[in-house]
């Protein structure tokens, strides 16, 4: 816990620091004296606690980030590669330091056997000590100073953030779990849809970026060119004020699916998405993603459900099928097709570690990169450099699809789940909760293109002349643009969350 004060202080409120600093000493004491009323788990529990008390420090010291329930979740949802990256001779060394030396020290901690009633007497006066700590923030005005500050503080502390937050999302995901696809609500058998006008062999696809930021695209405005080729294609409109659900992609990806929007939306899923209803019109479905899990609840609904395994396997395992161009080899025959089809791409974009995200050193324009595992030991210039590169892939790959519809009545919609921190302010990646993110964790390029056989309003066609608009958008703009760009209208698709009107 003292690893994190620099932390705590940086809220600069006296008042504020101390009351979080007696919380969490009273909790993170309180819990070992709860313990010593069964004395014999103390060596074991105090060994687990340091251990992941040693990690949850690390990342919160170094990267910035608060042990909070959407993190436990992103924990559980992370799949090793992911997790790989982020393991660092750092982190190896701050857990020897603040693990494996306490761990080692309680062995030579002699626990002395108290009477059970002077060890009941203890315990009571512990729970009672703590009690306050709780109800205190609870029966304050929500818009109080110590009912904000127990939520901005609380992430800091652990191991208590880390238990409290672990057994909330334990307990959501056992009293509510997932619900199974033939269970959630088919929103087309709820609300009418239709044909406005009729489209015919039409192609959508929605391209679902990762950890990508708007601001960061020279043709929104970004001082370094990282989309030359975007810049370069017409009938291209890009909204540069655009702004995520949230900063975790399984919450995001399932929400700007949704015809619900952020302030509606919650998990798990209940009913269906876009894709749903898409295929309720005659569209032929399709979802490919470079995700090993991420997205699938969304993925099942489509007629063709390609999840990384499936489509390393189906591109023959190759080194060059972990990159997102390969999706683009997946969909070459369904857009060869008769018929109306929808086409998901959920693409790995930018999502940390750069360097891996491009697959040669042409994309190395931006020098010197950051080679470290450790994100915070690289100079700022560094890390920007390598997810400046990231972009450059990320423009070759959407070019490269525009390039494959051109001839085509077709329209690609591209945004990102989420933003990502660079080092601002000490923060990094991306996940935090939408009450403690940053802008640049949230903050998303959102671009619509559409071929030169796709028909089109007198409206949009005047928004293509202006090539970047900075009216701002969000993710709730995603599921009525796919449905009235196709010409479907219907009682809950709203033409003023359109980019096609």
């Amino acid at each position: 816990m003292f690893v994190l004060f620099p932390q705590l202080n940086k809220f600069g409120e006296p008042k504020l620091f101390i009351f979080a600093l007696l919380m969490g000493t009273v909790e993170n004491i309180g819990l070992m004296f709860c313990l010593a009323f069964a004395a014999w788990m103390v060596r074991v529990w105090a060994g687990v606690l340091f251990i992941v008390s040693g990690i949850a420090s690390f990342f919160i010291k170094n990267l910035g980030i608060e042990i909070t329930k959407p993190i436990i979740e992103s924990v559980f949802g992370t799949y090793p590669q992911e997790a790989a990256d982020l393991m660092s001779v750092d982190l190896a060394a701050h857990l020897l330091l603040y693990a494996g030396i306490p761990i080692v020290l309680t062995f030579f901690l002699r626990i002395k056997k108290e009477p059970f009633l002077k060890r009941l007497k203890i315990f009571f006066i512990t729970v009672t000590l703590m009690i306050p700590f709780y109800l205190v923030p609870h029966l304050m005005d929500p818009k109080s100073l110590i009912f904000a500050g127990k939520k901005l503080v609380e992430p800091y502390f652990v191991p208590t953030s880390l238990y409290r937050n672990t057994y909330g999302f334990l307990k959501k995901r056992v009293l509510k779990g997932s619900i199974a696809l033939e269970q959630r609500q088919r929103i087309e058998e709820v609300y009418a849809f239709e044909f406005d006008r009729q489209p015919k062999d039409m192609t959508f696809v929605l391209v679902i970026g990762e950890s990508t930021r708007g601001d960061h695209l020279s043709l929104n405005g970004y001082e370094r060119t990282t989309t030359p080729k975007l810049e370069k294609r017409s009938n291209l409109v890009s909204y540069t004020d655009a702004t995520s659900c949230s900063a975790r992609t399984i919450f995001s990806v399932a929400c700007l699916l949704s015809h619900k929007t952020l302030s509606t939306f919650s998990m798990p899923l209940s009913d269906t998405s876009v894709i749903s209803v898409m295929k309720s019109l005659g569209f032929k479905t399709y979802f490919i993603s470079n995700h090993r899990k991420k997205g699938r609840s969304n993925c099942e609904e489509a007629d063709v459900c390609f999840m990384q395994a499936e489509k390393n396997k189906a591109l023959g395992n190759t080194k060059q099928a972990k990159y997102d161009l390969a999706l683009l080899d997946l969909m070459a025959s369904p857009t060869e097709e008769e018929g109306n089809k929808f086409i998901v791409l959920h693409t790995i974009g930018s999502h940390s570690n750069y360097n891996d995200r491009i697959p040669d050193e042409s994309y190395r324009k931006f020098r010197p990169t950051c080679e470290r595992a450790s994100l915070y030991r690289c100079e700022s210039d560094e890390l920007v450099n390598s997810y400046d590169n990231s972009i450059l892939y990320v423009d070759t790959v959407l070019d490269s699809l525009m390039e494959r519809l051109e001839d085509k009545n077709a329209f690609v919609l591209y945004t990102s789940d989420h933003g990502e921190s660079l080092g601002e302010k000490g923060v990094y990646l991306h996940s935090k909760p939408n009450f403690l993110a940053p802008s640049e964790q949230r903050d998303i390029p959102m671009l619509l293109w559409k071929s030169k056989a796709a028909r089109i309003t007198e409206d949009h066609a005047q928004r293509i002349k202006k090539k970047t608009l900075d009216e701002p958008v969000t993710h709730d703009h995603v599921f009525h643009t796919i449905l009235d760009c196709s010409g479907v209208r219907g009682e809950i698709v709203d033409k003023k969350l359109s980019l096609c009107n």
